[in-house]
């Protein structure tokens, strides 16, 4: 048994003994080949492991223990704040040093050095893309869940060209940063406008705002300093993830909010949804209600039963296999 795992077990014990009805939560540090500190927590003690991989990009890991925390019975979450997120090293004096690749080498690095041998793999929004490195580069890895993931390619910003930016919340924010609101108080501050991360594909919604916002702004002031800087260096100026999740090869479930269609931004990341599905060779597709970026936030309890079946080896009810000839000519050619 790896060190980690002797650590679940004991807290496990110590909880049952108790008569607590949380899973176990124990965190840690791993120390990177260069030497960088990697901070992760395992959620659960079951005897299935499941690496957790956040989005943002600049987000740590801890916003998603809601979501596997119910599962924690039958499988032991191992969820890392990546580097420059969350509680791991604050990101480097030169941001550009993060990137998808060196983050996919981070995240490859923590489970050798756990050694977690064969794992599955829940991953949400920019996690996806890191989901899809490790799934091609790691034969340890058995199946991988992608939350809302990311836009397969740049052509997305396009799409939301014509996206309004006057929007209420927009206003208020340019206000508060006027009026130095980051600067005095950036716990604040993040708890307000946080989702303004993920413009243009943001999510408005005070109930997912104010869901989200103690988790997600939990990071030290530093590293909530450091958010714009972390979207703009570890976003690519133009990438094209088609060819690489078309190679993964395990079983991929793709779990997508409907949202409302209030919002031009709520289709778009639908459609990529979509595109991701039906990329994988055994890839399937599964809508929820409630926000297109966050599904789980509304609905939980049906965004959990899903993952459930899909780590136990099976498929959600209504997954689909959906054809890749329904995509658009002008984002995928020929529909291939």
């Amino acid at each position: 048994m790896s060190g980690w795992r002797r650590l679940v077990a004991a807290a496990a014990a110590l909880l049952a003994a108790c008569g607590a009805p949380a899973p176990p939560v124990q965190e840690a540090d791993v120390t990177l080949p260069d030497g960088a500190r990697l901070h992760y927590r395992v959620v659960g003690a079951g005897p299935d492991t499941v690496l957790v991989l956040p989005g943002g990009p600049a987000f740590g890991g801890a916003y998603l223990e809601p979501l596997v925390a119910p599962l924690a019975d039958r499988h032991a979450f191992v969820i890392p704040d990546l580097r420059g997120r969350g509680a791991s090293d604050t990101m480097p004096t030169a941001p550009w040093s993060i990137t998808t690749v060196t983050d996919a080498a981070d995240a490859l690095a923590l489970t050798r050095a756990l050694r977690l041998g064969r794992h599955a793999i829940v991953s949400h929004h920019y996690g996806s893309t890191i989901a899809t490195a490790l799934a091609r580069a790691d034969s340890s890895v058995t199946r991988v869940a992608m939350l809302a993931p990311y836009p397969l390619r740049d052509l997305y910003v396009y799409d939301l060209a014509s996206e309004g930016i006057d929007s209420a919340l927009r206003l208020r924010n340019a206000g508060d940063a006027r009026a130095g609101l980051a600067q005095r108080d950036p716990v604040a501050y993040c708890r307000r406008y946080w989702t303004l991360h993920l413009r243009p594909l943001e999510d408005p919604r005070p109930r997912t705002i104010a869901a989200l916002a103690e988790p997600l702004c939990a990071a030290s002031a530093v590293h909530l300093a450091g958010w714009s800087r972390m979207k703009q260096y570890v976003h690519p100026v133009q990438w094209d993830f088609r060819d690489s999740v078309r190679a993964v090869r395990q079983p991929v479930l793709v779990l997508q909010g409907r949202g409302d269609g209030s919002r031009p931004a709520e289709g778009i990341a639908g459609f990529w949804a979509r595109v991701v599905s039906a990329l994988p060779p055994e890839g399937r597709y599964l809508e929820l209600p409630g926000s297109p970026l966050f599904p789980w936030v509304e609905e939980r309890r049906a965004a959990t039963a899903a993952l459930g079946a899909f780590l136990a080896g099976g498929w959600p009810a209504d997954a689909a296999r959906l054809p890749l000839a329904e995509s658009r000519d002008s984002v995928v050619p020929g529909g291939r």
